[in-house]
């Protein structure tokens, strides 16, 4: 785990991936190979749950559509079961 890893190393992950502007920080630098995310299911429903709640004009679809894309373009992320997830 490298330093910037080491930063993101805990369990609620869900603050970095909502905002959109955060998220989309964090994946740029993911996908520069700064470090290597990983994330479970169970993150990804809280950070949509967190989206649905508070902007009422995204839709589950266009949610699940970024999902599908973030563990499509970053190798490896996608942890299954409980585990220490990190970012």
């Amino acid at each position: 785990m490298n330093k910037i890893e080491s930063i993101f190393c805990h369990r609620k992950v869900t603050a970095v991936l909502f905002p959109a502007q955060l998220r989309d920080i964090f994946m740029h630098l993911a996908l520069k190979g700064v470090f290597r995310p990983r994330w479970s299911d169970e993150i990804h429903n809280e950070w949509i749950r967190a989206v649905l709640q508070n902007r009422p004009d995204s839709t589950n679809e266009q949610l699940q559509r970024t999902r599908f894309l973030m563990d499509s373009n970053v190798i490896g992320c996608l942890i299954k079961g409980r585990c220490n997830c990190y970012i």
